[in-house]
């Protein structure tokens, strides 16, 4: 719908303003009759549910020698006999007012009994309020059960509160003639929040509801905060009326993000003169002035900043601030024109609104090329923060916002990501690189500074997968820049198989040692090492290696020139490191820490709650994603499968030279997650280690005779491809195995007589080719 200006639309929105900004009815559009509301929640049926039965309740023991005013009271609880969900409750919050949190723990748990469904919680909340949930869910003292029923009695809540059919006749109700009834129906609307803010914008997409606009409209403009997230999804919208309302509205609110939002869409060349003209009025109204546009702008460019790097999370979105890290989003749907709302984590909200912010900065300047690239970069993080490390986004999504982007320029746009530090996007970049059309092209001109270069040397790992699974569905048949760092990044990352693992450096054993072992509680194995040189080897070569504490009593090279050789390998660039000082105010090594955003400098102790609370800061450095056993396996299985593809296809690959590999590939073995993908691939391999190696384990007799069998057959394969390549050493030690195995089950006798038949059997071949 595109906004025009005729004559009855005017003068509806003149009459709007009129009663915003000076009639007595703006200033309390919904009347003086307040009062006479009466109470919806005493009205309410089954809101007074009661439980089966009183004597199932504990009775309460009042100690005689409480403070009176507190005993007073107790007995007054008691003698009310509270019987009925809002009574109870009523009970519990007045039992908890005075700190008596064994007798609120009686009544909580025959208010738990009930059973309530969602429409009798959502009456109990319109009585005692939102907050009383929060209560109870902040009551340890209530037991174990506290924390479970107030977050799904909050959850029952906005399911009910949030129906179409319940808010449709409520916002209907802004329309009446009848001042209580508009007061009546806006505090419930208040109540309900956002979802009801969301349901009030969508009726301006209906040109048939005309008449209620201008009632919703100054309803909108009296909700404050709760009000902000719809708002800002819907200044997004596609309907011109939609728009217009969400952008006025939000010119009115002080809110460094409704202003933001608003001014973006004031500077824009596209906006509608009628909707930049009605920002200008609410700009007057609420700051008295119209920032210059430079002003502006540099506002637009510190907002986008703040948001980009997380250094401003929106805690006004959260759902529940202090009960759950995720927060609310909205967004608008075109197809529907409805608004639905999402639950994601703060940096990913903060992102979100970074990327609104670098939309605005690009489209006020289109030809501005770096306005562009961080538009694209910010729109890969905040889309593949939403959709998570192993996810795709989906190419379709992204040609619609950026149809003119090629392979070339998304491989550029990777290695700006890597090097703004935004992994997200980069691995965006890699999702969306596979998906593209010729992308083998990109391959083709890659070099040292290419986007998939960068990202196998970056030191994530997420990213490293992503970029590894990229190569896999391009499926490069000839030699390219870099595929020496995918396959060596494949043979890295197949090495997953154990918990997190710190490593703990300190020149004495018994102290590493100690930390090593406080580190369990965290979910993290602790591995002590005593000399920079072992750390800086272990940190390289095991991937499973998340984090490394290095103390000062470290030396050869000393814990900060150590710091920074872990910085410069492509495999710990990104791993957190602690550096533990035995006195504070090591004013060099804070500054080296101040330069890296993943070192932190902490006391040297061995007190295991402190070294807990030490482990959760590290924790809270790994960014933007924790790698959880789960993901670390399905990395490892991907390049494991990988790897098998390669070597099992020589003619193809043969430009990955894997056979630079092999000690990591036998490791693979001992790993009984890989072990039988490492038994074929030994076969593929095939050289004199491989062999041999595959001898060791069909003679084990710990090993599973399946696994066991599979290896003689394994190096059949391998000696016929590639003939014998053992060592006469290895040779002979087989026989002795077979000829010490008299006393062994006869199908091991049977495998490893199998082996020597193959070995005789290719010797007899070769001869008779002579």
């Amino acid at each position: 719908m595109s906004l025009t200006k005729p004559t009855n639309w005017i003068a509806g929105f003149v009459f709007g303003v009129l009663l915003i900004s000076g009639s007595a009815y703006a200033q309390n559009p919904f009347g003086d009759n307040a009062a006479a509301s009466e109470s919806t929640t005493s009205q309410r049926q089954d809101s007074n549910a009661t439980s089966a039965s009183q004597n199932s309740r504990q009775e309460i023991v009042i100690d005689p020698g409480l403070d009176r005013s507190k005993r007073l009271v107790l007995e007054a609880v008691a003698g009310s006999n509270p019987q009925s969900a809002i009574e109870l409750a009523q009970a519990v919050s007045t039992i908890l007012g005075i700190d008596q949190s064994a007798a609120a723990k009686i009544y909580f748990e025959s208010l738990a009994a009930l059973s309530l469904n969602d429409e009798q919680m959502l009456a109990l909340s319109e009585t005692m309020g939102s907050d009383f949930f929060l209560r109870v869910h902040g009551a340890d003292a209530l037991g174990e059960k506290s924390q479970a029923w107030a977050m799904k009695a909050m959850e029952a809540v906005e399911r009910e509160s949030t129906r179409p059919e319940r808010l449709a006749p409520i916002i209907s109700k802004l329309s009446s003639e009848k001042a209580y009834e508009r007061t009546k129906a806006f505090r419930r609307l208040e109540q309900t929040g956002a979802p009801a803010v969301a349901a009030m914008l969508e009726v301006f997409a209906n040109d048939e509801r005309r008449e209620e606009f201008i009632p919703i409209r100054i309803a909108l403009r009296e909700f404050g905060m709760a009000s902000i997230g719809p708002l800002l999804a819907a200044s997004r919208s596609d309907r011109a009326q939609v728009k217009y309302e969400a952008l006025t509205a939000l010119a009115r609110e002080k809110h460094p993000d409704a202003f933001a939002a608003a001014m973006g869409a004031f500077l824009n060349p596209r906006t509608n003169e009628v909707i930049r003209d009605a920002i200008g009025v609410g700009f007057q109204e609420t700051y008295g002035e119209i920032l210059d546009r430079d002003q502006a702008l540099e506002m637009l460019q510190k907002n986008f900043v703040d948001y980009s790097i997380g250094k401003r999370p929106a805690f006004e979105f959260a759902r529940i601030n202090d009960v759950t890290p995720y927060y609310t989003v909205w967004n608008w749907e075109s197809s529907g024109n409805r608004l639905t709302s999402s639950r994601v984590a703060v940096d990913t909200r903060s992102r979100l609104l970074a990327l609104d912010r670098a939309r605005d900065l690009f489209e006020i300047h289109p030809e501005n090329q770096e306005y562009r690239s961080i538009y694209l970069v910010s729109y890969l993080d905040a889309q593949k923060r939403i959709v998570g490390p192993t996810a795709l986004l989906p190419w379709e999504e992204f040609a619609l916002v950026f149809p003119t982007v090629d392979v070339f320029q998304l491989d550029s746009i990777i290695a700006r990501a890597i090097k703004d530090d935004k992994i997200a996007a980069a691995a965006g970049g890699c999702d969306l690189l596979l998906q593209a059309p010729d992308a083998v092209e990109a391959l083709k001109n890659q070099t040292v500074d290419s986007g998939l270069v960068r990202a196998f040397q970056s030191g994530d790992h997420h990213l490293q997968f992503c970029a590894l699974r990229a190569i896999d569905r391009i499926d490069p048949q000839s030699a390219y820049f870099g595929s020496s760092y995918a396959i060596a990044t494949a043979a890295y990352l197949a090495g997953y198989g154990e918990r997190p693992l710190c490593l703990v450096g300190h020149s004495r054993i018994e102290i590493a040692q100690n930390v090593a072992v406080a580190l369990a509680s965290s979910g993290v194995d602790g591995r002590a090492v005593t000399s920079s040189h072992d750390l800086f080897r272990e940190a390289t070569q095991d991937v499973n290696v998340s984090m490394v504490m290095i103390s000062d009593t470290l030396f050869g090279p000393d814990c900060l020139e150590l710091a920074q050789q872990l910085r410069m390998d492509w495999r710990t660039k990104r791993v957190p490191i602690a550096i533990l000082v035995s006195s504070v105010g090591n004013a060099r090594m804070q500054r080296a820490a101040n330069r890296d955003a993943k070192m932190l400098v902490m006391p040297l102790t061995e007190d295991a709650n402190s070294i807990q609370l030490q482990t959760e800061r590290m924790m809270k450095l790994i960014e933007p994603w924790p790698l959880s056993n789960e993901l670390a396996q399905r990395y490892a299985e991907f390049s494991v499968n990988w790897l098998k593809k390669i070597l099992s296809t020589p003619a193809a690959y043969a430009f990955y030279e894997p056979l630079n590999y092999e000690s990591q590939l036998i490791g693979l073995l001992f790993n009984p997650l890989h072990t039988a993908n490492a038994i074929e691939m030994m076969g593929h391999l095939g050289t004199s280690t491989a062999q041999a190696r595959l001898l060791d384990f069909a003679s084990q007799s710990a090993a599973p005779i399946g696994w066991r069998q599979s290896a003689a057959e394994s190096f059949r394969r391998a000696v016929n491809s590639r003939g014998i390549q053992l060592k006469i050493d290895d040779i002979k030690r087989q026989y002795s195995r077979y000829n010490s195995s008299g006393n062994e089950p006869t199908e091991v006798q049977r495998l490893l007589g199998s082996i020597l038949d193959t070995l005789e059997h290719h010797s007899l071949a070769a001869e008779n080719q002579k």
